[in-house]
């Protein structure tokens, strides 16, 4: 069943007050899609928080900061993780993803040797047996 995804669920688009949820923001990305969609990029999110945040040391937090997030979801969301077929389509959102990073790099970022490493490190990550690892 699609429903409303955020479809860019990072650092600057959810807010956060006293360990809850407030606020989401940047709705602009927002379609009917599958609701593991929305896991993909929280997953994305939670593992390589740089990829959304430059430093998170600068926002004052730690990678470490973000290991509950997903246990949190699966309490919260159990459906969610029951989903046919789930850690394939996860694999299959994260290599679109990541395949769009690696053409960015080469458009955006002049073949940076550094930013090109990271997405051939997020790609073994994502091809991996381990994958995704929730």
């Amino acid at each position: 069943f699609p429903t409303l995804t955020h479809g860019d669920l990072h650092f600057g688009n959810v807010h956060v007050r006293q360990g809850a949820i407030s606020g989401l923001l940047d709705f602009e990305r927002a379609w009917a899609a599958a609701p593991d969609w929305d896991l993909d990029q929280l997953l994305r999110f939670v593992r390589y928080p740089e990829v959304f945040a430059g430093s998170i040391a600068e926002q004052g937090m730690r990678a470490e900061d973000l290991t509950s997030v997903i246990p949190a979801l699966r309490r919260s969301y159990p459906d969610l993780f029951t989903i046919p077929n789930l850690p394939s389509r996860l694999r299959v959102y994260a290599l679109e993803y990541e395949l769009r990073a690696l053409a960015s790099v080469r458009k955006h970022h002049g073949n940076s040797p550094e930013a090109l490493q990271a997405v051939e490190a997020r790609l073994r990550a994502t091809l991996s047996p381990s994958f995704p690892g929730f």
